[in-house]
């Protein structure tokens, strides 16, 4: 999912560039929509790489509107392009936020999304993060360590 900020490789536009201003062509659906032409039963992962500056340097700053952001982005796969999103991670190569995780479920949940899993603890800090995820209050969040 692209944040439009620079990704390794060159930079990836996003598909809510500012809070009103929202993309349904990016190149990433249409790769997405030739993968599934050749192989329906493909398993759909998405994984924000950057956010877009609106949201701030830190997107676990306003949790809601970061799991908005990304829920839009799994609208547009899914109304325009058809595409069932089967997991969606936290953020790449980064921490996640426990109270970000739970936000996200609830508005994935409220979304329509509740078959959409979460894939939580793609960090490099793995091992800090690794007791919050076994922790019983938190397991049940998320779905996948990644």
């Amino acid at each position: 999912m692209g944040g439009d900020d620079q990704s390794t490789e060159g930079s990836e536009s996003s598909h809510l560039s500012e809070p009103n201003q929202l993309s349904k062509n990016n190149y990433e659906f249409k790769l997405i929509r030739e993968a599934l032409n050749v192989n329906p039963s493909l398993p759909i992962c998405v994984l924000p790489w950057t956010f877009p500056g609106w949201l701030g340097s830190d997107p676990y700053f306003n949790i809601t509107e970061t799991a908005k952001y990304v829920i839009e982005w799994l609208k547009i796969a899914r109304d325009t392009w058809k595409i069932e999103t089967y997991c969606v991670g936290v953020w790449n190569e980064r921490n996640f936020s426990e109270s970000y995780v739970k936000e996200l479920r609830r508005l994935l949940n409220a979304s329509g999304f509740q078959k959409t899993f979460i894939v939580a603890g793609e960090g490099f800090q793995m091992s800090e993060s690794y007791d919050r995820l076994l922790d019983k209050t938190f397991i049940g969040e998320y779905d996948i360590i990644g």
